[in-house]
């Protein structure tokens, strides 16, 4: 017999989650490299002979910013989407489960799989000044990059969006192991069509470029791209966003 689809579905979450959506972020956007800067900030040494440097894997930028991933990584991020969801009325979780049938034995189970964080301007637009501070960024290998990057989004987010009653999607993530199962375009469903129920018929995003063909094909459109040089942190490679917009 052919195995039956997974049933996934989209509900909300809240803090009794965040612990396991941030242990899924950090499998997401984590890459293969060991050597990203360690936590003393120490840099790859960009003085080696050049045949070795392409010898290294490539960073991810997760790798560069927070260093390996770790128990303590886990809580100081679920921590902060803790911090969001308690004083952020306009900010919205949703995670997308998996019910994973039952062998017999066992009671069916379910799984979180991935999720989607959302920001609802609706009652009050977008601000229109720029309120990003430099952060501490505790526990991160490289907190200028830290700063750098969500510094650098913040601003385009207010020159982009400054004023405006938008849709922003802040984050979308999978569980590797769960990758293919349509649940990006489930999650993506979801929060469209509570910003429309909301009066909201534009909607924002920054893409990696992972996720940059799903959005396209959901019709969000380039707007411009960010650019993180590795170098500047004494590290090898680059990686881009791509701000995009969608209407309607």
């Amino acid at each position: 017999m052919p195995q039956s689809k997974p049933e996934i579905t989209i509900v909300p979450a809240d803090e009794n989650d965040t612990l396991a959506l941030a242990r899924i972020e950090t499998m997401a956007f984590d890459g293969p490299s060991p050597y990203a800067l360690s936590r003393n900030n120490g840099a790859a040494d960009l003085n080696a002979p050049e045949s070795d440097r392409e010898q290294e894997q490539p960073l991810s930028q997760s790798r560069l910013m927070f260093g390996l991933p770790s128990a303590e990584g886990y809580a100081i991020r679920a921590r902060s989407l803790n911090e969001r969801l308690k004083t952020s009325p306009d900010y919205h979780i949703y995670k997308a489960v998996l019910k994973e049938e039952a062998d017999g034995t066992e009671k069916e189970k379910e799984k979180i799989v991935g999720f989607a964080a959302w920001r609802f301007c609706a009652e009050s637009p977008f601000p229109v000044e720029d309120t990003w501070k430099d952060l501490p960024w505790e526990g991160a290998a490289n907190p200028t990059a830290c700063n750098d990057f969500f510094g650098g989004m913040a601003r385009l987010r207010t020159k982009n969006l400054g004023g405006r009653n938008v849709a922003l999607l802040e984050t979308l993530t999978i569980d590797p192991s769960a990758q293919g199962l349509g649940i990006g375009s489930k999650m993506l469903d979801r929060g469209l069509e509570d910003a429309k129920n909301l009066g909201l018929t534009e909607a924002w995003l920054e893409a990696s470029d992972a996720g940059y063909p799903l959005y396209k094909k959901y019709g969000w459109k380039d707007v411009e791209v960010m650019t993180v040089d590795f170098a500047k942190y004494g590290a090898v490679g680059s990686t881009s966003v791509t701000i995009m917009k969608r209407e309607g």
